[in-house]
């Protein structure tokens, strides 16, 4: 239940986003109150188109509002900031299992580390070391550090920062598994909060704010039947992220799109500050900003089930589907290298609902466009063959609203047109396979 009480008030939204937070309004008329865990937003609802104007004085004055969350999602989970001072800073980490942070350094603090729920591998330096519940560790400055976690279950600590200086920013990485690079701060992040702002903007003040705000939305050049495509739509949906949706045809590409994708192909992602065009690139930048359905809590093997998919699976199906295109290639040969990779997942598929558990993680959303690609060309050999549970699966795909979602026919963008939103009204899945 939202903590949000009115009394005696007409054309009046109340809402809190803290279960920690009552707003009450008394006599209001006209008005919109929105209490974030930082930030409260009040305005004449006839103003709601309006608020950009307050993100942009926020941006002006340097408040961190403008373009932080308290709550920040990453490949890895997630952390919050609980207290923040005069050289400190406490967060709250929540990590995914098998999920693990950067091998990295910072030059400006140290940090304290106590682990509260769960089992966190830490290495600092040359040293590797298991740190259970109510244990903690301390990391020097300058230490070369990681934390993963090597359980079943979420691993959450409380980390102490004390130094000179606790951006974001000071951090220097020597691995890591999701290849982020070292961007000043709001270089990248800035956008996902951007966009997430935006969502929540939509949500509560309806389709009349989004075409106010129509340049602050990333822009998405797809084409509706590419599997690449597909999976990048079916991410910006369960992060609840804002774009800008423009649809091409393959054959007639605008010079626009050629302008921004370097290698002309879908999806390509343009961001305030660059370009993504790949389509893992886009999935993981999604579900970074934002991962309410634990998409990314998957083991290290559902990686290599994605590299066997984009690779060996999906060079098979071309020389399949596209036959004539091939004349040297056997498609009899070809069908048979793709069935292998579709019954190790029908295996993997046995008692469960999908490739992991019974929720859907990143490589399910990943392998399933191409999966109804190579099932629809042929869909009558393709039922014939004994992988029943690869059927389920599928056929629970494309009958679930989820599908559905992105599956809207758009017209063939053109320079003039007006926007096409995609993700903004979209209901978030609750973390079952829907």
């Amino acid at each position: 239940m939202c903590p949000a009480t009115a009394i005696d008030c007409g054309d009046t939204l109340l809402r809190s986003d803290s279960d920690n937070l009552e707003i009450v309004g008394i006599g209001l008329n006209n008005i919109m109150a929105v209490a974030m865990n930082d930030a409260v937003l009040v305005a004449d609802m006839s103003r709601a188109q309006d608020v950009k104007m307050a993100v942009d004085a926020l941006k002006a004055k340097g408040a961190a509002q403008a373009t932080d969350f308290p709550k920040d999602h990453r490949p890895w989970g997630w952390f919050e900031s609980l207290a923040i001072g005069n050289r400190f800073q406490v967060k709250r980490i929540h990590v995914h299992p098998g999920a693990a942070l950067s091998l990295q350094s910072h030059h400006h603090r140290a940090e304290h580390w106590i682990v509260v729920s769960g089992t966190a591998e830490v290495t600092i330096d040359d040293h590797v070391q298991l740190v259970s519940e109510n244990q903690s560790v301390y990391i020097p400055l300058g230490a070369v550090h990681r934390m993963r976690n090597p359980g079943k279950v979420p691993m959450i600590l409380i980390e102490v920062q004390t130094g000179a200086y606790l951006g974001e920013d000071d951090i220097t990485r020597y691995e890591d598994a999701y290849a982020r690079d070292d961007r000043p701060k709001g270089s990248g992040r800035m956008s996902c909060a951007r966009a997430l702002f935006l969502r929540r903007c939509v949500d509560l003040c309806g389709a009349r704010f989004i075409g106010c705000l129509m340049s602050q939305f990333p822009i998405l050049w797809s084409f509706r039947r590419c599997p690449y495509a597909m999976r990048a739509r079916l991410a910006l949906c369960s992060a609840g992220l804002c774009v800008e949706l423009r649809e091409i045809l393959l054959r007639d590409k605008p010079q626009a799109f050629l302008e921004t994708s370097p290698s002309g192909t879908v999806p390509a992602l343009r961001l305030p500050d660059r370009v993504l065009d790949e389509s893992l690139d886009i999935l993981t930048w999604a579900l970074g900003c934002n991962d309410p359905e634990g998409l990314l809590d998957m083991p290290d093997e559902g990686w290599q089930l994605i590299k066997a998919n984009d690779g060996p699976f999906k060079a098979a199906l071309d020389h399949t589907k596209y036959a004539s295109r091939f004349p040297d290639l056997d498609p009899e040969a070809e069908r048979a290298k793709a069935a292998s990779y579709l019954i190790d997942l029908n295996q993997r598929l046995a008692g469960q609902s999908a490739l992991f558990s019974d929720r859907y993680t990143l490589a399910d959303l990943a392998i399933l466009p191409f999966v109804r690609q190579f099932a629809n060309s042929d869909r009558a050999w393709f039922d014939a063959q004994a992988w029943p549970d690869l059927i389920t699966w599928l056929d629970g795909f494309l009958q679930s609203p989820r599908f559905a979602a992105i599956m809207t026919k758009y017209e063939p963008w053109s320079d003039g047109d007006a926007p096409v939103f995609f993700g903004a009204t979209k209901d978030q899945p609750n973390g079952k396979v829907i």
